[in-house]
């Protein structure tokens, strides 16, 4: 679906269709689709009516209306969430922020004079300087590739021995940070400010992963989930438009359906989103379906059935409806007719019968 050359997105017919805010749309695509493209459109639609030409939004399609209702999109790819071992889910999450500020609170840090800064890996003052916090040094290697060791000044701990003998319920930061998320939960229960962030990544499916496990060892999949929890903490999400590009890939069935409430909480902030999906579990769940095909390169790049699930599936043309038809209990071929206006979106927060 994504990384595609320019080139190939013209392979796209030229078709339109609508989207209704406040919808999940699951988009099945034969066709090739280019994320970072899809994404620059989607964020130059606010323009509506007056169009910016500075884009090139008109190479795609010939107009854009009825934005008014979206303020902001939000492209929720498997791109990597940064490129050092300093970024983990605890900082990227700001639960980190709390942590830092409780050991800055106890009897013996302030005894030490040590403040939040103190514990964190990215600036100087409690940090190891010896790796700068990082845990790890790199040995250049003049005809072979780097190779990254252990620290030997801090033993892969990051932080100084002073920062180190400061103790919360008897466990150091570096303890903290190799805790699972539902080991942090249980430790950290007491602490609303630290729990409030990290439970939304358990209902996402990753309580396993480790506070200061490094982003750069997190697969896509992992990486796309832990996003979609930072935006779960986000207050409101009133007219946002939320793209997801393959978000299943991976998944356990089980993580699924957790990944399918998730999106069911974005809708009951307000917010829209919009899948790149092949997942029958997911497509049967959305509001309203858009199939592209029929086949993909040149066969492909038209909408071959618009609609419910249920209307989908009952389309004889669709690929997709006769896969869909089978899981949803509805007769392929049914109705021919194709559907490319959407009914007025479900209530945020109601489910789809999983029939």
């Amino acid at each position: 679906m994504s990384t595609t050359t320019p080139e190939l997105i013209r392979n796209c017919r030229r078709c339109s269709n609508e989207l209704t805010p406040g919808a999940l749309v699951c988009e099945k695509c034969h066709a090739l689709v280019h994320s970072e493209q899809l994404d620059k459109l989607a964020t130059e639609a606010k323009a509506l009516e007056a169009k910016r030409t500075d884009g090139n939004w008109r190479e795609y399609c010939d107009r854009i209306e009825g934005d008014a209702a979206i303020q902001a999109v939000e492209m929720v790819d498997q791109s990597p969430i940064g490129r050092t071992p300093r970024s983990n889910p605890a900082t990227y999450m700001k639960a980190f922020d709390a942590i830092r500020d409780l050991f800055a609170s106890t009897p013996e840090a302030k005894k030490r004079s040590l403040g939040a800064g103190h514990f964190s890996f990215n600036i100087p003052g409690g940090r190891c300087e010896a790796c700068q916090g990082d845990g790890t040094v790199t040995v250049e290697m003049r005809f072979l590739a780097d190779v990254e060791l252990i620290c030997e000044e801090c033993r892969g701990t990051r932080y100084k021995s002073s920062v180190l003998e400061v103790r919360h319920r008897d466990k150091n930061i570096h303890d903290v940070l190799q805790m699972t998320v539902r080991e942090a939960l249980t430790f950290f229960a007491p602490y609303p400010k630290v729990t409030s962030r990290l439970r939304v990544l358990d209902e996402v499916g990753l309580g396993y992963l480790r506070l200061g496990q490094s982003g750069t060892t997190l697969s896509g999949g992992e990486a796309q989930r832990l996003k979609l929890a930072a935006h779960l903490t986000r207050q409101d999400n009133s007219g946002i438009l939320y793209i997801f590009d393959e978000p299943t890939t991976g998944l356990h069935f089980d993580d699924i359906q957790k990944l399918l409430t998730a999106f069911r909480k974005l809708l009951e902030g307000g917010a829209s989103v919009l899948i790149i999906e092949h997942n029958l579990d997911v497509i049967k769940s959305a509001d309203w379906v858009i199939d592209l095909g029929p086949e993909g390169g040149d066969a492909g790049g038209r909408i071959v059935a618009a609609g419910t699930p249920e209307q989908v599936g009952r389309n004889s043309q669709s690929h997709t409806g006769k896969y869909l038809a089978r899981v949803l209990n509805v007769r392929n071929g049914a109705n021919h007719e194709d559907h490319h206006s959407p009914t007025k979106a479900k209530v945020p927060g109601e489910t789809r019968s999983s029939a």
